[in-house]
């Protein structure tokens, strides 16, 4: 590559990099990334607002078991008997309430006002108390039957719930690549410039060597190749940085020119990692899809039993209790209601049975089976949640060694450029073999970084999966 090529590279650098520093740079940390891009991520609103609406649905499965509120007014205009002129006419006013409890229980209480306008037939008012009661024996008795609608809703909502904390956590997981990466890219951009400034150095150095008659002409090829070849690799980091800022916007829902800058370090001190006992113990417990595939393997089972009380015959025990008033004069139709002279009583048996059975038994296999299903779901996610962890501590342990071994060769590395340079000084070594080094210690330096990109990102990851992630960074699930 000539000098006019070099020349020309370097103010292709210069006016990019003034283009790229056109817009202010706007310094965030981890913490205010992964607040922000929770908030105004638009994927986890949508996710929020199913959780909000399942919620709802618990108090709406509430609804067979409210009290109900019945009024009602009849005119009624009879036609008289054969023989009388004069139509019955009165007004009928009722009026009661209705109430299921939770374990079938269904009461109703309910007042009734006969009031007569007219006519000869029936010249008395009339008022009743009507008192009853129906308990369910077998289908739809007690709780596991009657309160189902209320348990499958319950259910839904806690199921809701943790598919709402995985997805918040796998977001979290999403950010905080980004952001590493965005941090690597920024590390990665500022050892490539001080490795091109140092390769610019030495060949401005080399050619002034060369002039002055003191290297050969052909040394110059080998810092040149240099000098390119780092230009290179800071063409490929600035393309690196650009992606990874535009990643981090595209995240946080910002506008794709801003210029982000990670204020959050590379050599930021990593949280301890857990015992294998104490992962674990954490990930069986509290993995947000291990909680999900439970649930659902508990909420089948309810809809088997559903299922199963469905099959029984029906056997309701039913009574009910009347007290009534007859009076000329409605003002004192209520005392005769209130004296109980005229109470009338009814207790029975209700019995109902499907004559083919088949198609019961059909819904209690089919109930039976989903659960086994939901079941085999739960147990091999249990699997996946145990060889998980083991695998990210695994992963955990050699990166951290990994990262040891890193930070040494670096060292070693800088070692070996210095103690070049001063054989190069003395004749001893060549200039490519320092430029060899060189590039060796750039190669060593950025592995470190990567290895603790590595390491961070690792760390989230385990978080994740034991399922406390979201509360190690600050946020909460409402």
């Amino acid at each position: 590559m000539g000098r006019i090529g070099l020349a020309l590279l370097s103010f292709l650098t210069v006016a990019h990099m003034a283009y790229a520093g056109s817009a202010d740079p706007r310094p965030i940390s981890r913490l205010d990334a992964i607040q922000l891009g929770v908030e105004r991520n638009l994927g986890l609103l949508a996710d929020r607002l199913e959780k909000e609406r399942i919620a709802y649905g618990v108090e709406a499965a509430g609804r067979p078991f409210a009290p109900v509120l019945t009024f009602e007014v009849n005119y009624d205009d009879l036609t008289p008997p054969e023989g009388n002129s004069e139509r019955d006419r009165s007004i009928v006013v009722s009026s009661g309430v209705d109430w299921k409890t939770q374990i079938g229980t269904e009461l109703s209480a309910r007042v009734n006002v006969d009031n007569h306008v007219s006519g000869q037939t029936t010249p008395d008012h009339t008022a009743t108390l009507d008192l009853s009661v129906s308990q369910p024996l077998l289908k739809d008795a007690w709780g596991t039957s009657a309160r189902t609608p209320l348990m499958l809703a319950e259910l839904d909502d806690q199921i809701q719930q943790e598919l709402f904390r995985s997805q918040l956590n796998d977001f979290i997981v999403e950010l905080d690549q980004a952001y590493w990466n965005l941090a690597f890219a920024q590390a990665d951009l500022k050892i490539k410039t001080r490795s091109r400034d140092r390769a610019q150095e030495r060949y401005e150095d080399t050619r002034g060597y060369i002039q002055r008659g003191i290297l050969a002409d052909m040394e110059i090829y080998v810092v040149e190749e240099n000098l390119v070849f780092f230009e290179q690799e800071m063409v490929r980091a600035r393309e690196s940085l650009a992606l990874a800022r535009r990643r981090l916007a595209e995240l946080l829902q910002l506008q794709p020119e801003e210029v982000l800058v990670a204020a959050g370090n590379l050599d930021t001190p990593t949280t301890p990692v857990p015992t294998q006992a104490d992962a674990l113990a954490t990930g069986m417990a509290a993995n947000p899809m291990l909680r999900v595939l439970k649930l659902e393997w508990k909420r089948a089972r309810v809809q088997r039993d559903y299922r199963e009380n469905q099959a029984w015959p029906r056997l309701d025990l039913e009574a009910g209790l009347r007290l009534g008033g007859i009076n000329n004069n409605a003002s004192r139709v209520w005392s005769e209601v209130v004296k109980g002279d005229r109470p009338e009583g009814t207790l029975g048996l209700k019995f109902e049975m499907p004559l083919d059975r088949g198609p019961d038994r059909a819904d209690v296999e089919r109930a039976n089976m989903q659960a086994r299903a939901k079941q085999a779901r739960y147990q091999e996610q249990q699997t996946r949640v145990r060889f998980g962890v083991l695998n990210l501590l695994t992963q955990l342990k050699a990166q951290t060694e990994r990262l040891e071994l890193s930070r040494r060769r670096r060292e070693l590395a800088e070692l070996k450029l210095e103690a070049e340079e001063e054989k190069y000084q003395s004749g001893i070594s060549t200039l490519a073999d320092v430029v060899r080094f060189q590039r060796e210690l750039d190669e060593a330096s950025i592995s470190l970084r990567r290895d603790q990109m590595s390491l961070l990102t690792r760390q989230s990851k385990l978080q994740s999966l034991l399922g406390d992630l979201h509360q190690k960074v600050g946020c909460r699930l409402r």
